[in-house]
């Protein structure tokens, strides 16, 4: 749908749309986040933010619910001590401070955002990020493909 969003995002569309370098299937619909259909979503600052703090409480939400369900009754404390390996390391994946920073694109040098809450290990994935970045030339080689 070519008449989605402000005119900042249709310049981005047409914009990406044009350079036949790319892969690109247009816009996305929310619920296409986690599925197949794209590698990359672009999204300005403030919609990203949203979508990841949207999905970052609705992880805490149903871990939460699913640890409370188990809780209730001493056949569900059974399952959930008997599934609790498997458990730990659903919840390993999900632990939004195992992928802590994201890389700001189109900038001159590197910037690397990380989550106001991040402590400690977090803070340093974050720094060892955008020490790779920098190691890897990122920036300079986006404005060179550019």
């Amino acid at each position: 749908e070519d008449i989605k969003g402000n005119d900042q995002v249709k310049l981005a569309h047409e914009l990406i749309r044009s350079d036949e370098q790319l892969n690109y299937i247009g816009f996305v619909e929310g619920s296409d986040l986690f599925g197949d259909k794209a590698d990359v979503v672009v999204c300005d600052g403030f919609v990203g933010n949203v979508a990841l703090k949207t999905v970052e409480g609705l992880a805490r939400y149903i871990i939460g619910e699913v640890r409370a369900s188990f809780a209730q009754d001493w056949i569900g404390r059974l399952i959930g001590w008997l599934l609790r390996p498997y458990w730990r390391r659903v919840e390993a994946r999900l632990n939004p401070g195992r992928y802590n920073g994201a890389a700001l694109i189109g900038l001159r040098g590197v910037v690397v955002k990380s989550h106001g809450n991040a402590g400690e290990n977090e803070f340093l994935r974050a720094a060892l990020l955008a020490f790779e970045y920098v190691q890897k030339q990122l920036a300079l080689r986006i404005e060179q493909e550019l």
